[in-house]
């Protein structure tokens, strides 16, 4: 392709869209395990709560 520089655009622009897959699968695996841990928390709460209500 065009060689601006000595920089390859083709190349410049594949090293670009691998970091941006790649913070983008980073974040999303930090966003899924934020709400699977909120999830847990959030289930023990009505879990003990159900036990509460039941036991007295």
């Amino acid at each position: 392709m065009v060689n601006y520089s000595g920089v390859d655009l083709r190349f410049a622009f594949q090293k670009l869209c691998f970091l941006i897959g790649l913070v983008a699968l980073l974040a999303g695996s930090a966003l899924a395990l934020v709400r699977r841990q909120a999830g847990d928390f959030a289930y023990a709460g009505r879990y003990t709560d159900g036990l509460d209500g039941l036991l007295g």
